[in-house]
């Protein structure tokens, strides 16, 4: 196959409306059988490539960004199917990796970095009434962070596995309430 051409369903329906070249699809738009549009973009050995635009079966978008081998790699958004924003950032084999920012109801929950779809590295985390600043590993607060609670509460030392564990400092309404060592508290 070489130029223009489309591939249909046995129901009639398109399922691919592209730009052949030497038999391959380099360019055109993927249908869902139901008729509504399941991707657009390039092509690249059968999956798709380069900055597209991937739709859920009821025709509100799910993706836009860049694809490498049908995978999510570089920077993309991803989108519920309310089509609201649920994360916008980088991407590494259809993973959050490197910088990236998470979405709840169009509110910022957490922007910083990720590895392997986790935060991990530095990053922010706001929940209800509870904020934190500092170091991630593996979606957890590890290291060195401020923590915030209710904007009266905050703690600024150490943490492991989600727990304040090791030196910091407690302090309620900006007064210092205990300084010294924490143990899985």
């Amino acid at each position: 196959k070489n130029g223009n051409g489309k591939v249909y369903y046995k129901s009639g329906n398109i399922k691919i409306n592209g730009t052949w070249e030497e038999d391959q699809l380099i360019n055109g738009s993927e249908f869902w059988e139901n008729g509504n549009c399941k991707y657009q973009g390039l092509f690249k050995n059968d999956k798709y490539f380069g900055n597209s635009t991937i739709y859920y079966e009821n025709g509100t978008l799910y993706y836009y960004g860049c694809l490498l081998d049908g995978l999510k790699s570089g920077f993309g958004v991803l989108y519920d199917i309310q089509n609201n924003v649920e994360y916008e950032g980088n991407w590494f084999n259809n993973e959050k990796s490197g910088y990236g920012i998470l979405y709840d109801n169009d509110k910022i929950i957490y922007k910083g970095t990720f590895k392997n779809d986790l935060k991990s590295g530095k990053g922010e985390l706001t929940i209800n009434n509870i904020y934190y600043k500092g170091s991630f590993l593996e979606d957890l607060k590890n290291g060195f962070g401020t923590l915030f609670i209710n904007n009266k509460l905050h703690y600024i030392g150490m943490f492991a596995n989600n727990n304040k564990n090791g030196n910091g400092k407690l302090f309620e309404n900006d007064k210092l309430l205990f300084t010294g060592d924490f143990y899985n508290n």
